[in-house]
């Protein structure tokens, strides 16, 4: 089986810090996609009831949700996001190239299938990778 070649951490990382100019735009042209942020926020309510476990937090939380206009959160998501995200990306360089380069040693060391054709062949090999990143995380490889 072939190796995965990866990009090593000093592209990756350089990749990543070259797409901050087009950062902002994409997180605006993003949050402009959400037509229902409060249907699907309280579609989700079930999986935050396996999380939390009181009752009141549950109950401020869905009043909350309810009492948002969609266009106020909108507005304060693009107005808030676009202004931010660059920083906080900036500010996170180290430890993204820390943790990506714990996730790219795990693609690295990847044994995948042979390309084939079609969906059935090559749908292995994905989950070769799936498989070995979600093995790495649940031993505490990478956050």
């Amino acid at each position: 089986m072939p190796v995965v070649k990866v990009k090593d951490i000093g592209v990756t990382t350089r990749k990543w810090e070259n797409s901050f100019g087009k950062i902002p735009q994409a997180y605006a042209e993003g949050v402009n996609t959400v037509n229902d942020f409060k249907a699907r926020a309280l579609a989700g309510q079930d999986n935050y009831v396996r999380q939390m476990s009181d009752p009141s937090i549950l109950e401020s939380r869905a009043q909350a949700l309810n009492a948002m206009p969609d266009g106020k959160w909108k507005d304060g998501a693009i107005n808030k996001g676009t202004k931010n995200i660059v920083t906080g990306m900036n500010a996170a360089k180290q430890d993204y190239a820390a943790q990506m380069s714990k996730v790219l040693a795990v693609e690295a060391s990847v044994n995948l299938p042979e390309r084939g054709i079609g969906a059935e062949v090559n749908s292995e090999r994905s989950k070769a990778m799936a498989v070995a990143l979600e093995r790495a995380k649940k031993e505490g490889k990478f956050r």
